[in-house]
């Protein structure tokens, strides 16, 4: 079991090396091909964590309640596979794949009006941010996370 983000990096890349020593010469002789065969297996994935999520709720009154919790949550993690694997295969650089992966994270984790206020971000500056929305700074500007709340949505110069 992965136990650090760097041990599941080194499987990402495993992986993502196995599928493609793996898959059909015709997708390994057009990489265009291989592309959209590794990155629509995302939407694959979707769609199996929708099936799940329709059986476990019960969505489709003929079937009623079919399916378990514990079975969305592995397709999620299916899906979230996928997705690191398909990210892998493009950079085919295990460092810009843990820039990638962390950089999504670090988007949802600005989308929260409290960030910075938790003790996660603590006060480091948010230059990388790049233009300003609802009280949070995302412009080129450095600010700590408590001049960021001080914006209240207010752009700067």
């Amino acid at each position: 079991m992965a136990d650090t983000f760097d041990h599941l990096l080194a499987i990402i890349v495993e992986v993502d090396a196995h599928i493609d020593a793996q898959t059909a010469r015709a997708y390994r002789d057009q990489p265009l091909a291989g592309h959209w065969a590794r990155i629509t297996k995302v939407c694959e994935e979707a769609g199996e964590v929708w099936r799940a999520l329709s059986k476990a709720t019960g969505e489709n009154p003929r079937k009623g309640v079919c399916g378990t919790w514990d079975e969305l949550l592995e397709e999620l993690g299916d899906a979230m596979s996928a997705a690191a694997c398909g990210i892998q295969h493009i950079t085919k650089d295990e460092a810009r794949t843990r820039e990638v992966i962390v950089a999504a994270f670090e988007k949802a984790y600005r989308r929260i009006p409290e960030y910075g206020t938790n003790g996660v971000s603590g006060d480091r500056p948010h230059e990388e941010w790049g233009g300003c929305e609802g009280g949070r700074c995302w412009c080129d500007a450095q600010h700590t996370a408590a001049e960021v709340a001080d914006l209240n949505g207010a752009h700067h110069g």
